[in-house]
C-alpha cells in the first residue's frame, strides 16, 4: 500500500514512508526472490560434491541493523463488532495492553458501522457507536502508535455514492480531531477490485479531497486489494 504524501488526489507521486526511530533486530538469514533461489541451487550443487558444512547462527547477537518500527501490528474487524463492545472487554483489553501494538488497522469497510453512525443523516451522527473505542484506545495502541482507518465501499458495492462517502469521511475525521485523537492514515475502500479502476478512482478522489479538507497532512491510500 502506498500513501499520497502531497495531499493531492490526482496523478500524485507516491513515496515510501520513513521514520526517524527504529528498533534493533537479531541476526537472521533471509533468502528471497531470484537471488535466494540461485543461492539455494548453488548450495544443492555443492552438497553433492563436498562434505556437509555446519553453519552456526547466534540469534542472541544484534546485527546493528534496524527494522521499521511499524513493521509489526495487526488488522482487525472484530473490534468493530457490536459497536466496539470488545474494546470494553477486560480480558481483551488486557491482551491489547500486553501486545502494545505500534500499528492497528481498523477496517470499517467490512462492517456497517459507518452507515449506522449516519443512519439519521450526515448532520446528525451518532458518535456513541464509537465511544468505547475512543475511551479504550490507549489499551490497544501504544503511545505514538499508528492507527490506519479504513473507510468506504467494500467490494463492488456502489449503493452509497462517492459524494456521500466523502461526507462520511470528512465528518469522522473532524470528530476524531475534535476529541484529540486525530487519525493521520486513511484507507479508501476494501477489496474494491470488482468495481474497476475508473469507478474506484471516483470514490478515492472524492474521499481523499474530503479528508484533505480537514487536514492536507492526512495520508490517504488505496486501493486495498487481496
Amino acid at each position: 500500500m502506498q500513501f499520497n504524501r502531497t495531499g493531492e488526489s490526482e496523478s500524485c507521486p507516491t513515496r515510501v514512508l520513513a521514520e526517524e526511530h527504529s528498533i534493533p533486530v537479531s541476526r537472521h538469514t533471509f533468502l528471497t526472490g531470484v537471488a535466494g533461489l540461485a543461492v539455494l541451487a548453488a548450495a544443492r550443487r555443492r552438497a553433492t560434491s563436498a562434505a556437509p558444512t555446519v553453519i552456526t547462527i547466534d540469534l542472541s547477537r544484534e546485527t546493528g541493523r534496524t527494522v521499521h518500527p511499524f513493521l509489526y501490528g495487526y488488522a482487525t474487524g472484530a473490534l468493530l463488532d457490536n459497536d466496539f463492545r470488545l474494546a470494553a472487554n477486560k480480558t481483551v483489553e488486557a491482551s491489547g495492553r500486553t501486545l502494545s501494538s505500534p500499528l492497528i488497522r481498523l477496517d470499517t469497510s467490512a462492517s456497517s458501522l459507518v452507515q449506522k453512525i449516519f443512519a439519521r443523516g450526515v448532520s446528525r451522527p451518532d458518535w456513541t457507536l464509537i465511544s468505547r473505542w475512543a475511551r479504550h484506545r490507549g489499551d490497544f495502541l501504544r503511545a505514538g502508535g499508528r492507527l490506519v482507518f479504513g473507510i468506504g465501499p467494500a467490494g463492488g458495492d456502489t449503493s452509497i455514492t462517492p459524494a456521500t462517502w466523502a461526507k462520511y469521511a470528512r465528518s469522522i475525521a473532524a470528530h476524531f480531531r475534535e476529541i484529540g485523537q486525530e487519525i493521520t492514515f486513511w484507507e479508501v475502500g476494501n477489496e474494491c477490485d470488482p468495481m474497476g479502476a475508473a469507478l474506484y478512482s471516483r470514490y478515492f478522489n472524492a474521499m481523499a479531497d474530503a479528508l484533505h479538507s480537514v487536514s492536507p497532512a492526512f495520508l490517504v491510500g488505496g486501493p486495498v486489494a487481496s
